[in-house]
């Protein structure tokens, strides 16, 4: 390599910047080089701020022809083209090159005697420095102070104090270089970028103004004195904030630091503010000058105005106006004298002599006044009593107390007008779903409502009453206002509790009131909730050891009771009143309600099917701002025995979770977390468990999973697929599994081949674990197995599947309550339904048979299970690393990883990912919630490893 004298001879020259202040980016490079200096030269790259001047040789046009092509250009030249915004800009003046400053400097007309100035410094520096050159002995400053007798000046700079970080800040942002926004953006798409210095923002926002930012450039091999790294940069503040939102290398923020000062003010003004003052208060001066001016002239005008309208009112007042009304001034003044002079006579000839006081006196001694009050003294005596009695009884009474009224007590005995003339409940059968039978039902009961006059011309006795019964949240109430709303009858609504109170009597009168008010506005509906309250099962009184259950309350109650049967089929039946009762304990109704004539038709309001909760939860979807990704018929097949409330409240908590989460409508992921929080329960914040804990869960959980998914895919197996695996904590759970429902004939007619797969699927979990660990399992899989036990031993003794069929009925080993997360894996509860197939152990030699059977048939099942998984170990591996990653995972996901990870893989394919816990899988429902928008993360290829 060539060495650096080669370079020089080249015609090229260097020269460093001492202080530049602006960053302009002019490079002057030769077009051509010297035919004779062919010698190529490898130089370090200059990452500092330099000039290089490449002069033009005679005689090289022909090599200058050959070089302009981009491909020729020179190492240097090169470098100067990738780093412009490191090369300072020099400027050529004369035969010298000066920076921006030193030629500002040229630039006032001091230059004149400059270069004579600066031949003699260059002659008088060569001189010394070849003085210097000759002595090669040491100097030491302390000597040289020493022999130094003139004066010595010192930089005040050595005195002063330290600077802070932020003073430090300020002063090279004012001293370094500056450099262009376009410079920089040119360095950070080439990476050169080391760090980049800012101050920290105040508080108060700013729309206008500047930042100062300090840009540390990255070294590069070569001279380091050549190179600069450290510039400085200053932009307005939109500009700063788009730089910093697109900059994402490192960075460092300077913090503002606030401190409080408490100084002494100067006793003498600062000179601008004497100027601004001085200035102000001649202005001053100069506007109270006009102001006085312009007041005197007003002023002089005004008083002349005043004066002359002040004379001509006098003149006209004095000359015009009182000569007029003289004469009937002193006609009324007379009148009124005289009238006065008249009133003060008659008031003394009342007053003398006794007067007015003395016939009082006389009246009051003998027209009887003075007995009559005598004798009404002991009357008002009692009537004032009785009067502070009630009045201290009554600021005694609580604060919710009515308003004393005398008719209350007649009110107390009357039931509630909740009468609505037009029928207005506000309800119709459309906004009823999911209980189409009892709605067919009642149909009969809304034309008998509407046109009562056809029925009693075919002579047809519509039925009197209607029970509802079911379990709460079906919609009982519900359809009762249904009834009154479709008809637009009055519909009278009362609970059986509101029958009952402290006085007697009360009951039977309310029943009686409700019924008259409701035969007056016929034909009317009449409904009573929860009417077991006010219809329980009356006591027998004739049998022993009953009397002291038959107290007031008892009596009372049925007394209550009766009034409603005599309503209901008395001697007065009252037609044109339908009367509706719903209740959820049919079973402590009293038999004498219950008969035809009474309740002549019984209603059992169930809980929807997978079509009426689908169509439940759209009814209450349409209410709330839901997306259209969210598929509503996945929860109505997948939450069996789920009530009309209860769907409602899951749409309430999937709307209340979208608005803790910020999101503009209810997502997929929304009703997710709705349906965790209602059927295992909201996340427990505080528990977390450790490393090994949560892979000993994910194993466990995810072997259930997998199975199920494998069976489904290999062996066609009819069982369900799994949804989703979480092993976040929720409730009284650590993970749950949750399964898509079938529909219902699949768990109605369960076969052989269908009730082995399942058995598999719980069995999935140990297998699991004995493929990752070994036989080194844990005791996380001890729900499924038990299941899994009892599963082989009812498929032998009660289902009779397996030979020999004999029954041999037996009740379940253990009692569990299920805890739904999902479609079960216990068949809707038929897993522990021992059908009443119970017998006493008799044959002590079958019990043993069956213990042995169902261990073979375990084993056998476990056995597959293992081999299953096995063959799918990379699968099942990666399913693991991805859950405890994600903490959740989709059924969606599981059919990704099968696909991407076939039977027999090879295990060191995951092993060498560099992230095995991540996957490039977006679910579907997240795809339509981002408008098909989706970012994968491409740092693992899973195509390319297997």
């Amino acid at each position: 390599m060539a060495s650096i004298d080669n370079v020089f001879s080249l015609g090229t020259r260097f020269s460093i910047p001492e202080n530049p202040k602006r960053s302009i980016l002019k490079h002057a490079t030769t077009s051509s080089f010297s035919a004779r200096t062919q010698t190529r030269w490898r130089a370090p790259i200059l990452r500092r701020s330099f000039t290089v001047l490449c002069e033009l040789k005679t005689g090289s046009s022909s090599s200058g022809e050959t070089n302009n092509s981009p491909a020729a250009d020179d190492f240097v030249t090169r470098v100067l083209k990738e780093n412009p915004s490191q090369v300072e800009p020099r400027y050529r003046v004369g035969d010298k090159l000066y920076n921006l400053k030193e030629r500002e400097d040229l630039s006032k007309g001091t230059n004149a005697a400059t270069g004579a100035f600066e031949f003699i410094k260059r002659k008088f520096d060569s001189k010394k420095k070849t003085e210097t050159d000759k002595s090669e002995e040491s100097v030491y400053l302390s000597d040289i102070l020493r022999e130094y007798k003139g004066k010595l000046y010192v930089p005040e700079q050595v005195f002063g104090p330290e600077l802070s970080e932020e003073e430090e800040f300020e002063k090279n942002v004012k001293d370094l270089p500056k450099m262009s926004l376009e410079d920089f953006r040119k360095a950070m798409e080439n990476d050169k970028v080391k760090l980049l210095t800012s101050k920290e923002v105040s508080g108060v926002s700013y729309t206008s103004g500047y930042r100062g930012f300090i840009v540390d450039l990255k070294e590069i091999p070569g001279v380091k004195s050549l190179q600069r790294t450290k510039w400085s940069m200053k932009l307005e503040v939109g500009e700063a904030q788009a730089l910093l939102k697109e900059y994402t290398g490192p960075q460092y923020e300077i913090e503002r630091h606030m401190t409080s000062w408490v100084g002494k003010v100067a006793d003498f003004p600062n000179p601008v503010a004497s100027s601004i003052s001085s200035r102000v208060m001649v202005e001053l001066g100069m506007v109270t000058a006009v102001i006085a001016a312009a007041a005197v002239v007003v002023g002089g005008f005004l008083a002349s105005a005043v004066f002359a309208v002040t004379s001509f009112a006098f003149v006209t007042t004095v000359y015009v106006v009182w000569p007029i009304a003289k004469p009937f001034l002193k006609l009324f003044v007379g009148v009124f004298l005289g009238v006065l002079e008249k009133s003060w006579d008659y008031i003394v000839d009342v007053l003398a002599d006794g007067g007015i006081f003395s016939r009082i006196s006389d009246f009051y001694t003998f027209g009887g006044v003075a007995s009559s009050l005598e004798m009404l003294k002991p009357i008002l005596l009692v009537v004032m009593t009785m009067v502070l009695l009630v009045r201290f009884t009554l600021s005694r009474r609580p604060k919710n107390f009515r308003k004393w009224d005398l008719w209350q007590g007649i009110a107390f005995s009357q039931s509630k007008a909740e009468a609505r003339v037009d029928g207005s409940t506000g309800v119709k059968f459309a906004d009823v779903a999911g209980i189409d039978e009892a709605v067919d039902e009642l149909q009969e009961l809304v034309k008998y409502l509407k046109n009562p006059d056809l029925f009693d011309k075919m002579g047809i006795k519509p039925p009197h009453g209607v029970l509802l019964e079911g379990p709460p949240g079906c919609g009982k109430t519900l359809v009762a206002k249904a009834i009154a709303g479709e008809a637009g009858v009055p519909f009278y609504q009362m609970a059986g509790s509101e029958f009952v109170e402290v006085l007697v009597g009360v009951g039977s009168a309310r029943i009686r009131d409700l019924f008259k008010r409701a035969k007056v506005n016929k034909p009317s509906v009449i409904f009573i909730d929860e009417i077991d309250a006010l219809a329980t099962r009356r006591q027998g009184i004739f049998k022993e050891n009953s009397d002291q259950l038959y107290n007031a309350a008892t009596q009372e109650r049925e007394t209550t009771l009766n009034q409603l049967l005599i309503e209901l089929d008395g001697f007065d039946t009252g037609k044109g009143v339908i009367f509706l009762g719903a209740t959820n304990r049919r079973d402590l109704l009293d038999p004498a309600l219950l008969r035809p004539g009474r309740f002549d038709r019984k209603i059992r309001v169930r809980p929807p099917n997978a079509k009426g909760r689908l169509d439940i939860l759209k009814i209450h979807a349409s209410k709330v701002k839901m997306s259209d990704s969210v598929d509503l018929s996945s929860y109505a097949s997948n939450l069996p025995g789920w009530s009309g409330a209860k769907l409602a409240q899951l749409v309430q908590e999937a709307a209340l979770v979208a608005v803790r989460k910020t999101h503009n409508s209810i997502l997929q992921s929304d009703m997710d977390d709705a349906v965790d929080r209602l059927t295992v329960g909201p996340t427990r914040i505080g528990l977390e468990l450790g490393h090994q804990g949560q892979c000993r869960r994910a194993t466990t959980e995810v072997g259930v999973a997998i199975t199920s998914h494998l069976l489904l895919r290999y062996e066609n197996a009819k069982i369900e697929r799994c949804d989703r695996v979480s092993i976040i904590p929720r409730g009284q759970t650590l993970s749950q599994v949750v399964f898509h429902r079938l529909d219902d004939e699949s768990y109605m007619f369960g076969r052989l081949p269908q009730l082995l797969h399942r058995l598999q699927v719980l069995l999935g979990g140990r297998a699991a674990e004995e493929v990752i660990y070994g036989s080194d399992t844990s005791k996380a899989s001890v729900d499924y197995l038990s299941d899994a036990s009892w599963l082989a031993r009812k498929i032998l003794t009660i289902w009779n599947l397996e030979n020999p069929m004999v029954i041999h009925g037996e009740p379940p080993p253990w009692r569990k309550r299920p805890q739904f997360v999902g479609p079960r894996l216990d068949f809707e509860g038929s897993l522990y339904d021992d059908y009443d197939l119970v017998e006493p152990p008799v044959n002590f030699n079958m019990d043993d048979e069956v213990a042995h059977r169902s261990e073979e048939l375990i084993s056998q099942m476990y056995n597959k299970t293992v081999s299953l998984l096995r063959q799918n170990q990379t699968a099942l591996l990666k399913t693991v690393k991805v859950l405890l990653n994600q903490k959740e995972i989709s059924g969606e996901a599981i059919d990704f990883i099968l696909d991407h990870y076939p039977p027999q893989t090879p295990l060191n394919s995951l092993l060498q990912e560099q992230n095995p816990g991540s996957l490039p899988f977006v679910p579907e429902h997240l795809r339509r919630e981002s408008g098909d928008f989706v970012l994968v993360n491409h740092s693992t290829d899973v195509n390319a490893q297997v």
